[in-house]
């Protein structure tokens, strides 16, 4: 699966269809907005393929907002929101020169592997468990 990671100099029309005309039964991206309501400050995309049991996120906060818990806040929503669809393991992909995605992703419980596409990135997983209120007889 892994979609996100790529590097582009620009996003040609093929690119942006996939990345905004989404299947909303596999696809939720989610945003954070700055006080002004207008400012995109972060965003985090989900994407299931047709194994509906694994996720794969991507995470991008601007710049001048790291270090402010966003990122920690934004990838625990996510993982509530796949636990609730049933999803049992999220992954992502990073470069393995990305500390400090890698330690925030290690903080919230991903192990982390290397990705067999190549050395210079990393998948960070995480296995999903139901909260005993959804569990059978919970």
């Amino acid at each position: 699966m892994l979609r996100f990671l790529s590097s582009l100099s620009a996003a040609d029309d093929g690119r942006l269809a996939m990345m905004t005309q989404v299947d909303y039964c596999r696809t939720i991206t989610f945003l954070a907005f700055a006080e002004d309501g207008q400012t995109v400050i972060a965003t985090a995309m989900l994407a299931t393929g047709a194994d509906p049991e694994r996720a794969e996120v991507a995470l991008s906060v601007r710049s001048e907002m790291k270090s402010k818990g966003l990122g920690w806040t934004l990838l625990d929503h996510v993982l509530h929101y796949t636990r609730a669809r049933g999803a049992k393991v999220v992954e992502s992909i990073e470069s393995a020169d990305n500390d400090r995605a890698i330690r925030l992703e290690c903080e919230m419980g991903f192990t982390v592997r290397a990705c067999p596409d190549g050395p210079a990135l990393r998948i960070v997983e995480r296995r999903l468990t139901l909260p005993a209120s959804l569990m059978p007889g919970g």
